[in-house]
């Protein structure tokens, strides 16, 4: 299996701002707790068919460096993905239940008890009572290995089969299934105790194969010219296209409450994703800065780390202004994304320099014997 770190610097910067999106929305919830009244939309929960899109993607590519058997190589796929993951999602769920412990004692053993299988990703399993969730948006985590678990193995043993016909089918089934019963895609079934978190499954498996359509295209635009340089004029219209697309998504999402909308601001990020892989606008030139991908890896702390805050601010009911709970729930988010970069990021370059001296306290290598 080959190995690659490099990084898009225009989708590390979306995926940044998009999780931002998703912090100011239950930030904006916060008010709503505690006064009954809205102060936001419920749009920008459209970052995370980002997320689903760019998994997708970014899947159907790495799919080409694992060989061999399938099995085998969903497995290595699925434990990389969950590996990465889990060092931010940790210190997460750690941090969530010490204040827990501190802010709400009586709940703690209820919500610690299903630990091992929130670390596991099975949230929308139905193996953890949703009440029991320490880390709230980890269940896009739990929906997006779950998918991928299925899908992987299709698209490693019938690639041109997987992305030609069984991902157009799959993304359309679900998505029309979402829009005739739902009205949008931020779905959650509240009528169905057992498969109530089946459509945060159906969804992902949408976008994920929505992403994989944006591989698919990408890969054809970039192979028939991979001899051709775009022109100045090109790229100029490409990046216009591209931005006009994110920022469109973005904008409306701040006015336009969760609706038949999706369905079109998914096609606009899609096809912004697109470019921004392709290579062909500006955008490896204006995001090549490598502050972009320290942007891109914040964001998953930024995700992981926002909601604790404020189901405690939400708990303590303190007398607030709004201005007041919105400056010390950004203030403590902020914070705890930061330190939980700073630690896991030095945890991965520790691991990365001493790994050979950590595996050989549990492995020792077999000494060939010469005569």
């Amino acid at each position: 299996m080959k190995e690659t770190n490099r990084r898009n610097g225009a989708i590390e910067f979306w995926r940044f701002i998009f999780a931002a999106l998703i912090v100011m929305r239950h930030t904006m919830f916060l008010p709503s707790y505690l006064t009954g009244q809205y102060h936001w939309v419920n749009g920008q929960s459209i970052g995370v068919e980002f997320f689903f899109i760019v998994s997708g993607f970014l899947m159907a590519r790495s799919a080409l460096n694992y060989e061999g058997n399938t099995g085998i190589a969903t497995g290595k796929f699925i434990l990389r993905k969950w590996l990465a993951i889990l060092p931010a999602y940790l210190f997460a769920h750690l941090a969530s239940a010490l204040l827990y412990l501190i802010f709400q004692p009586d709940e703690f053993s209820g919500v610690f008890s299903d630990s091992l299988f929130q670390v596991l990703m099975l949230q929308i399993t139905g193996l953890v009572d949703i009440n029991s969730w320490l880390v709230e948006s980890s269940w896009y985590l739990s929906a997006m290995l779950l998918a991928m678990l299925v899908l992987f193995p299709m698209l490693h043993a019938k690639r041109q089969l997987f992305l030609n016909v069984i991902v157009p089918c799959v993304t359309i089934y679900f998505m029309q299934e979402k829009c005739l019963k739902y009205g949008y895609l931020d779905t959650f079934d509240y009528s169905n105790d057992t498969f109530r978190m089946f459509p945060y499954f159906t969804r992902a498996m949408a976008m994920i194969c929505l992403g994989c359509i944006a591989h698919n295209i990408c890969s054809h635009i970039t192979k028939e010219n991979h001899n051709i340089h775009p022109t100045r004029l090109l790229k100029t219209l490409l990046t216009i296209a591209e931005f006009g697309c994110y920022l469109t998504v973005v904008v409306a999402s701040m006015f336009i409450e969760r609706s038949r909308w999706d369905f079109f601001a998914v096609i606009l990020l899609a096809a912004a994703v697109t470019i921004s892989f392709s290579g062909l606008s500006w955008s490896p030139e204006l995001f090549s800065s490598l502050i972009f991908s320290w942007l891109g890896k914040l964001s998953l702390s930024v995700y992981l780390n926002h909601f604790m805050w404020i189901r405690v601010l939400r708990e303590t009911n303190m007398d607030l202004t709004l201005v007041q709970e919105l400056v010390i729930s950004i203030s403590l988010i902020t914070t705890s994304s930061l330190f939980c970069m700073f630690l896991t990021e030095t945890l991965k370059l520790l691991w990365k320099n001493n790994k050979p001296k950590i595996k050989s306290l549990f492995i020792k290598e077999k000494q060939i014997e010469t005569s």
